[in-house]
């Protein structure tokens, strides 16, 4: 089951319930009340118009972490020091083939 699904799923039940369903279902699963409640929000949404596509992602695009080298502008240079002794000639060492470097 997709996660959609499962949150879909939660969200059911818990508006089966009534008054403090969401927190028992939130419980009883172990899944985030938030996550339930997207889930609430997309049933709206599908009951308003069914033919319309939801999106399985509860998280913005674009979060995360951002790469060392963007914060460190000179890391990959370094790290090419440190590593071309180690290469011992062979331009297509494990290292720096894999683009780490």
């Amino acid at each position: 089951m997709d996660e959609r699904m499962r949150r879909q799923w939660a969200a059911t039940e818990a508006k089966s319930y009534g008054r403090g369903g969401l927190h028992a279902v939130s419980i009883a699963i172990q899944m985030s009340p938030n996550t339930i409640r997207k889930g609430i929000q997309e049933l709206a949404q599908r009951e308003k118009n069914p033919k319309h596509v939801i999106d399985s992602r509860v998280r913005r695009s674009g979060g995360g972490r951002k790469k060392s080298v963007d914060a460190d502008p000179g890391l990959n240079q370094e790290l090419k020091r440190l590593v071309e002794p180690m290469t011992r000639g062979d331009p297509m060492s494990p290292l720096l083939c894999s683009g780490l470097v």
